[in-house]
């Protein structure tokens, strides 16, 4: 059985018309150590069609610098990684309860790297991942404070 995307996704983002482009097996290296619980709560909400291959973290130069990216291997996968990032646009919003503040977008590497096979792709967060989530704790403990009178 094959998940939809998720309801609050479906409209937005329409799938590929061409269905052989999935599915595409999902990795989500982080620059920052403390980004892998985001990225594995936002990798949970992609369909089937997406399925993870989990987070690693992959330490940066400029850790500051990384964008939100959804990185493809093959031409022909383009239309698949753009409903990806459409996907992920949503599923930030959902989970972190604000949209992101730069949006994820594809990034083709085509040719950069021949030897690996076809149907994967490398999603990116950026450091204002882990600022969005300390600031939905933050609203999320302030919400539970109770005003005595």
């Amino acid at each position: 059985m094959q998940l939809a995307a998720p309801a609050h996704a479906a409209a937005a983002c329409p799938p590929p018309s061409d269905k052989s482009l999935l599915p595409l097996v999902v990795y989500y290296p982080v620059a920052l150590p403390q980004d892998r619980e985001p990225a594995s709560r936002i990798g949970f909400e992609m369909p089937a069609d997406f399925p993870s291959a989990g987070t690693e973290y992959v330490p940066q130069k400029y850790p500051a610098q990384q964008q939100p990216q959804v990185r493809f291997y093959y031409a022909d996968e383009e239309k698949a990684a753009e409903y990806l990032a459409c996907l992920l646009n949503d599923a930030y919003t959902h989970v972190l309860n604000r949209a992101p503040v730069v949006p994820f977008k594809t990034v083709s590497i085509a040719g950069k790297f021949n030897n690996l096979p076809p149907k994967r792709v490398g999603v990116w967060f950026s450091q204002r991942c882990q600022r969005a989530v300390a600031d939905a704790a933050i609203v999320a403990s302030l919400q539970s404070v109770r005003v005595c009178g």
